[in-house]
């Protein structure tokens, strides 16, 4: 694991022009190192190496992404991934028990039962990626609140599978809800990629992504993905 973090600067080094990969890879290997951590300072249950499985595979993904092979071709440091039919919830229940003990939060997760057999192409990294951010928001949103709640609910309307995070936080204020997903606006003084990437990448997949906020009493996101034919 040492070896993963004492690479990342050396490629950083070796890197002439812009070096957004690797400072991303340097936001999302945080999550899973946390949870990683925790895991580890458990017990030494069937349970907990199987989560430790996990982070250690997710954190494996992120390092084949950022390296194509050859170090010496820095201008190709990192490269598309492939869509692949994915099962969904799968996905999902993994980052909800990553998040969970990296954010000491529980995270509730409601699901219909004909959601829970339901795949569809996307990029299974990257998809994981933008839940981990979005439920970072929605945990910074509530930072205010002595209780807060996280809550995903999957669900199917016709031959889409759908997918909802709510929270109880702060919100958005109505002024900022019809910015929130141009490049380079943020609520929270980012850089103001992360709702615009992600609604770029979702729709790359032919789903989409939606925000719905009310000052004060919280906010949800709303993802919606295709689901194949021979499955819808």
């Amino acid at each position: 694991m040492n070896n993963v973090i004492q690479m990342v600067p050396r490629i950083r080094n070796q890197v002439s022009g812009p070096v957004v990969d690797i400072e991303q890879f340097l936001h999302d290997i945080r999550s899973p190192l946390g949870a990683l951590k925790i895991f580890l300072d458990g017990s030494d249950s069937q349970e907990n190496i199987g989560l430790i499985k996990m982070c250690a595979e997710r954190i494996e993904d992120m390092v084949l992404k950022l390296m194509p092979g050859n170090e010496s071709q820095c201008e190709t440091i990192s490269f598309p991934e492939p869509l692949t039919s994915t099962l969904l919830t799968k996905c999902i229940y993994e980052v909800i028990l990553e998040k969970s003990a990296e954010l000491n939060q529980p995270i509730s997760f409601q699901r219909s039962a004909e959601s829970d057999l339901v795949f569809s192409k996307i990029q299974r990294m990257e998809f994981k990626r933008l839940l981990s951010n979005l439920m970072n928001n929605s945990f910074e949103a509530c930072t205010q609140k002595s209780e807060r709640e996280i809550k995903l609910r999957t669900f199917c309307v016709s031959d889409r599978f759908v997918i909802e995070i709510s929270d109880n936080g702060h919100g958005i204020a109505p002024e900022k809800i019809e910015h929130i997903f141009k490049r380079g606006f943020s609520t929270k003084n980012s850089s103001g990629l992360g709702l615009s990437h992600a609604k770029e990448t979702i729709r790359s997949w032919n789903g989409d992504l939606k925000i719905l906020s009310w000052p004060n009493h919280g906010t949800t996101v709303v993802i919606s993905l295709p689901i194949p034919p021979s499955q819808s």
